[in-house]
């Protein structure tokens, strides 16, 4: 199954991306704590069966 899941910051850099679906984000980039903000996040994956393209895509703010 083709998966990815993207987070970028509000200037769309990647600050995080995995393609294992157990992966959790920590909220950090480059072993440093994100800042407080608002962030852009991207789901991609393949259904099995018919191997369709689906997107979903949101935000989440971090507040520390």
């Amino acid at each position: 199954m083709d998966f990815s899941f993207l987070i970028y910051n509000r200037w769309g850099q990647i600050v995080w991306e995995s393609h294992d679906l157990n992966a959790i984000w920590d909220g950090t980039y480059n072993n440093a704590p994100c800042q407080d903000g608002t962030y852009t996040w991207i789901l991609r994956f393949g259904t099995p069966k018919t191997d369709e393209k689906k997107q979903f895509t949101g935000n989440l703010t971090i507040i520390r």
